[in-house]
């Protein structure tokens, strides 16, 4: 019964594991098989497959895994979608997507932002178009609230932003624009008046030229003037009249002039803000620019972003945009092409035998101590002293006895730098082509400490350059070049160890064309040393005295030679004489005399000489005409041939 049950619980273990084994399997398979859909592009598929495999197997972390992934992945991709269909304004379309978003994720945020979003972006839709439609009907304060609305709600509304701008603009050009006056301002127009005042001479001009004239109330219309015209257009003579008599005038309408002081000019002229993005200038050396030649005082600069805001009248503000765009260019750069080359020789001579430079007799002391014989150079003990024998001489001489030099060696070393560099104008430029020499230096303190620190000598080729472009295509260039290298090197007693470094210096200043090549040369070094070891005595005896004279000569020389060739990339090119010449208008502050207003010069003592009597008219009749009687060349003559 026991062998039974044995059996029997056997045979159950083995047929659970092939079942266990059986599903592992299949679900391996239907795992590949749902990988297979998904790359397959049937995302909802395969989806659904890994779902049931994680609901079968849910302690396995590798289908819980892909699944979750899957879903991320899916998820972003509608939400993806949902986003720039709302952009571009397709609602229903955008409404099913996120829909389908929050179907799988239903606390998704940015989903149900985005439902959101196109609720209020169909209503920002309607109000836009309703917008438009007041625009078109000349209605644009009621445009502008309702857009002002969207964009309080969704600042980066394309739509409703462009109505906004076309909105200003329109309010902008209807500022700017200036009424232009319907009248015979052209017609030419006599005027002779002496001393009265000059509200009287408005009204004749009023009544001749059509025009309404509007006085301030600062104006003292009962200021007594003069003015004496002939054949000047109506434009003109008001302009004569303003000038003389410091006053000013702004067109309201088609026929109507305001007339104002010169004092008041602040409580009628428009302000304008004028915001500059600067390409290449900085903005604070512009900024001292419209301050210098403009007296423009409110001015704002961002330096970070290079930008220029001013505020100031039209005028000023037209002509800082011809200031800026005549200074704001980008600087010239020119390519210098360097070539630096060292020429070394090197010529080595040594011929001649060499002969034992030293030789010496000495004592060498052996005594034995404990069975232990040592040798003491230079000492001897009392026993030794006494028994000398020629064990204890000792004869030194150099080695070798002879040796016989025969050399002789050339060298010559090239080393070239062809470096290319880019440099703005008026910008230094460094090229360094070398080694950087280690040196040590160790510094003690009181307590004894030592610290070291390593400093390094920069050896080689040195050049620094700076050009400067000129507007005829030529380049002035300060040239700075050092050509160095260690000599030798030399070590101290406490074990620091020093160099000697040799150096050549050149400093000039170059002025080239575009292209052309100027070599510097001639910075050379020639060295020659000459050695002779001579036996004493024997290297003077005649004809062999030769054999007892060793002879070394060392020949060297340096030659360094500079190449530069510039080549300019890009220059100034002048602005137009529409940027660089142009009327401002009057200064205020000059000295009384001509000025210019608006272009055209005017004279405050502008008195044409009086006319001439004719021999029918005496000059009392004249002059009195003259004074008391406005004359007005444009009247029409009667029947008679007579003017009226």
């Amino acid at each position: 019964m026991t062998v039974l049950t044995c059996v029997l619980v056997i045979a159950g273990t083995l047929c659970a594991c092939s079942t266990q084994e059986y599903k592992l399997q299949q679900s391996n398979t239907e795992y590949q098989q749902a990988k297979e859909l998904i790359n397959a592009g049937k995302v909802s598929e395969g989806i659904d497959r890994l779902k049931i495999l994680v609901r079968t197997f849910p302690e396995n972390p590798e289908y819980r895994g892909y699944l979750k992934h899957q879903q991320d992945l899916q998820l972003a991709i509608l939400l993806k979608e949902g986003d720039l269909q709302r952009q571009q304004r397709q609602w229903s379309v955008a409404e099913t997507t996120y829909l389908r978003a929050l179907a799988m994720d239903p606390e998704n945020q940015r989903a149900q932002d985005g439902i959101r979003s196109l609720t209020i972006g169909q209503r920002h839709e309607t109000m836009t178009a309703t917008a438009q439609e007041l625009f078109n009907a000349n209605n644009p304060d009621g445009a502008q609230n309702i857009v002002r609305a969207i964009l309080a709600e969704e600042a980066t509304n394309q739509s409703a932003r462009a109505l906004y701008e076309r909105i200003e603009q329109r309010r902008i050009d209807k500022v700017i624009s200036t009424p232009q006056i319907k009248s015979a301002f052209s017609k030419p127009i006599t005027l002779e008046f002496k001393d009265i005042p000059v509200k009287s001479v408005f009204e004749f001009i009023s009544r001749v030229a059509n025009v309404n004239f509007i006085y301030d109330q600062e104006l003292r219309t009962e200021q007594p003037i003069s003015i004496f015209v002939r054949n000047t257009s109506i434009e003109d003579a008001i302009e004569v009249l303003l000038t003389s008599n410091q006053l000013a005038k702004k067109v309201l309408n088609d026929n109507t002039l305001l007339i104002y002081p010169l004092s008041r000019s602040q409580e009628y002229q428009e302000m304008f803000v004028r915001s500059f993005y600067l390409a290449n200038t900085d903005a604070k050396k512009v900024m001292a620019l419209l301050k210098t030649v403009l007296k423009t005082k409110d001015i704002y600069i961002d330096e970070k972003l290079n930008t220029l805001v001013m505020r100031d009248t039209a005028e000023a503000i037209r002509t800082a945009e011809k200031l800026i765009t005549s200074q704001d260019m980008a600087d010239p750069e020119v390519m210098l092409e360097v070539e630096v080359l060292e020429i070394n020789r090197k010529s080595l001579e040594a011929i001649g035998i060499r002969y034992p430079t030293q030789a010496s007799v000495g004592v060498q002391g052996r005594p034995t101590v404990n069975g232990t014989t040592t040798l003491t150079p230079g000492k001897l003990t009392v026993r030794e002293l006494n028994n000398f024998n020629s064990d204890l001489g000792v004869f030194s001489i150099s080695d070798p006895v002879l040796a016989l030099n025969l050399l002789q060696q050339d060298t010559d070393t090239n080393l070239l730098a062809n470096p290319h560099i880019r440099v703005k104008n008026r910008e230094k430029a460094k090229i360094h082509v070398g080694d950087r020499i280690p040196v040590l230096t160790s510094i003690a303190n009181a307590t004894g400490f030592v610290s070291q620190s390593v400093n390094y000598i920069e050896v080689g080729i040195k050049l620094d350059v700076e050009p400067t472009i000129l507007l005829n295509d030529e380049v002035s260039i300060k040239v700075g070049m050092e050509v160095s290298n260690q000599t030798d090197q030399l070590t101290s007693s406490s074990g620091t160890v020093t160099y000697t470094i040799g150096t050549r210096n050149a400093n000039t200043i170059l002025r080239l064309k575009n292209g052309e090549t100027q070599v510097l040369a001639g910075l050379f070094r020639d060295d020659e040393q000459k050695i002779s070891n001579k036996v004493p005595g024997l290297a003077g005896l005649p004809l062999i005295g030769r054999l007892f004279t060793d002879k070394n000569t060392d020949r060297r020389k340096k030659e360094i030679a500079l190449l530069i060739t510039p080549r300019i990339i890009s220059n100034i090119i002048p602005a137009d004489a529409v940027y660089t010449t142009f009327p401002v208008g009057v200064d205020r502050n000059m000295p009384t005399g001509k000025s210019t207003n608006s272009g055209r010069q005017v004279s405050s003592d502008y008195t044409p000489p009086p006319p001439q009597p004719s021999p029918q008219t005496s000059q009392d009749n004249r002059a009195d005409r003259a004074a008391m009687k406005p004359i007005d060349d444009i009247s029409s003559p009667d029947n008679n041939g007579n003017p009226m």
